[in-house]
């Protein structure tokens, strides 16, 4: 009598072991690409908040020279004695967008500026509004425009 010891290749054992393990691996590439994913996100918001917040310094300055124009400008600022400054805003108009993106150094993303009163009435507006956004951050300030409290809205998107 001959017995033979081989092992059998396609085992129900073996069939069960190798789903378990295709099924563990399938999970683990989808996770991974998820976590990708949101690690993806996240790494573009931070970067278009530091971009949020240095644009928002235009709020802030005077810009240089401090009493710019658009044939001077090195860096923008639209304040002049605590106060927005009309002619400024006027001046950030005449530029153009791009000009202003430049000047911004925001090459990558796109920027809106928008002041209201305490109606949410619309006072100024400059740029692009966010339209199907990958990315959006915006910043509120309150700020003195025409010797009126006002509400300055920034925005940028990518």
């Amino acid at each position: 009598m001959c017995t033979s010891n081989k092992a059998q290749l396609f085992s129900t054992d073996f069939m069960f072991a190798l789903s378990i393990f295709l099924i563990g691996l399938t999970f683990i590439f989808v996770s991974w690409n998820d976590y990708q994913q949101k690690l993806y996100e996240e790494r573009e918001k931070a970067a278009a908040l530091q971009k949020l917040y240095d644009v928002s310094k235009i709020w802030e300055e005077e810009g240089s020279p401090k009493r710019w124009n658009t044939t001077n400008v090195v860096s923008l600022g639209v304040v002049n004695e605590r106060s927005i400054n009309v002619s400024k805003l006027l001046l950030l108009k005449s530029l153009g967008y791009e000009k202003v993106k430049k000047l911004l150094g925001i090459s990558l993303y796109e920027v809106y500026f928008r002041i209201s009163d305490k109606n949410n009435q619309t006072l100024f507006e400059f740029g692009r509004f966010p339209s199907d956004p990958e990315v959006a951050v915006k910043s509120n300030r309150i700020c003195v425009y025409n010797s009126t409290i006002s509400l300055v809205e920034t925005v940028v998107w990518k």
